[in-house]
């Protein structure tokens, strides 16, 4: 083989060996450049599924805190120098709060609790014996509030609600009580633990602002 053949075998070889080093480098910096990636992602998941759990626990009240916040409704109440002759709880968890802050009232005082019946689908109205029905909203939501209470005009009421979403339900039974039994406006206040911030303007007690929230017993939106 001549010398000129000779130099341009070399010349081949080392730059085939180069083109594998380059290949191989290239070839480890992506998967460099995936494994960043692939743990970039991860972190991002990890960092979603805290931010989920905080935002969960933010919504999730245990028993604990119902307890706490129903003794904030009954400070602001004794801070504002209203002492209720009964409470009004008008559907499902609300009697749950409303007993608790009678229980811890320094006073106690009747509680009536209604009924609810939600998305109702018949075009007929529901009714109940002993109760007058009133609806809540065109979805097919209604209260039931008993008839004949023994209620005066010049009883203070407390109506008590977990969370309220529209305000609808506070208005509906202070409106039948002023138009069964007289009950003057200011002698009627509302309370609840949450309420939804932007949808009407703030009961008298309330707690805390949600969306949505979680009670032990079950979900409110």
């Amino acid at each position: 083989m001549k010398p000129i053949e000779m130099t341009i075998l070399a010349i081949s070889c080392i730059a085939a060996i180069i083109s594998v080093v380059i290949a191989y480098r290239a070839s480890k910096k992506q998967e460099q450049l995936q494994e960043q990636a692939n743990e970039m992602a991860k972190r991002a998941n990890e960092i979603q599924e805290e931010n989920n759990r905080i935002q969960a626990s933010e919504k999730l009240l245990g028993w604990h805190d119902v307890e706490k916040y129903v003794n904030v409704i009954i400070q602001k109440m004794e801070d504002d120098g209203f002492v209720p002759d009964f409470i009004y709880a008008p559907i499902r968890g609300s009697a749950i709060v409303a007993s608790m802050i009678c229980h811890n009232m320094k006073r106690r005082v009747p509680i009536f609790v209604g009924m609810g019946i939600a998305k109702w689908q018949e075009k007929k109205e529901p009714t109940r014996e002993g109760y007058i029905t009133k609806k809540l909203s065109e979805q097919g939501d209604y209260v039931f509030v008993q008839e004949n209470l023994p209620v005066k005009s010049t009883d203070r009421m407390l109506i008590v609600r977990d969370h309220s979403g529209s305000g609808v339900c506070f208005s509906t039974i202070q409106e039948h009580f002023s138009e069964f039994y007289g009950l003057q406006k200011e002698n009627v206040k509302k309370a609840c633990i949450s309420y939804v911030e932007s949808r009407f303007n703030p009961p008298d007690y309330f707690c805390r602002t949600a969306n949505d929230i979680w009670f032990p017993w079950g979900k409110n939106q």
